[in-house]
């Protein structure tokens, strides 16, 4: 069996090992600390960061979060969606009255049955002699007098008014249409005749 002798301090020898150098344990600890620090800079841990929370690498990562947040977003989209047109409802209680060479029209603002709300107002008119007509029974042609916006006078709240200038002889036909959003035209009103004859 060999025979270990010490030869120096910490060196042992024997025949086939001329000298093995023995570390204690508490030595070895501190090489192995040594070593470590001794290590790429890149490889050892960023002890700074603990417990702090604007360093380095926790803003790099920051700084990557926000990038992609954006891209969150994307995608894509659906073509834009025209809002759908409403036909407004009709229009009641029309009337109208001759005063002093003008017939005054009226009408409620507010739809009846229905149908949605009118943006305006357009008015027709039908003009035909009283005596000498040409053909009493053919249809009356109608032509558009007058557009009015969806606002009621002060004085007349709720009812809309428009005031045409006649001459007499004539009778005078009138009917409202109800225009809504888009442009789409509602049902048209009854018919109001306003009758002007000749003074003997």
């Amino acid at each position: 069996m060999p025979v270990f002798q010490p030869t120096k301090r910490g060196c042992v020898s024997s025949p086939t090992l001329p000298c093995a150098r023995v570390i204690p344990a508490k030595a070895g600890i501190q090489n192995a600390r040594v070593a470590s620090k001794s290590l790429d800079p890149g490889l050892r841990r960023d002890d700074g960061c603990r417990g702090r929370l604007f360093c380095r690498s926790n803003l790099r990562f920051l700084f990557c979060l926000l990038l992609l947040v954006p891209l969150a977003g994307c995608g894509k989209k659906a073509p834009p969606v025209a809002p759908r047109a409403v036909t407004p409802g009709a229009v009641c209680e029309v009337s109208a009255q001759l005063d002093n060479g003008r017939v005054d029209l009226s009408w409620q603002a507010d739809p009846c049955g229905e149908g949605g709300p009118a943006v305006r107002f357009r008015v027709f008119r039908c003009r035909r002699r009283i005596q000498g007509a040409p053909c009493p029974e053919c249809p009356c042609s109608y032509s558009a007098v007058a557009v009015l916006d969806n606002s009621p006078p002060v004085d007349t709240p709720g009812r809309m008014r428009y005031a045409d200038f006649v001459r007499p002889g004539f009778e005078y036909r009138y009917r409202v249409v109800p225009v809504g959003p888009g442009g789409r035209r509602g049902p048209e009103s009854e018919i109001v005749r306003v009758p002007w004859p000749l003074e003997e």
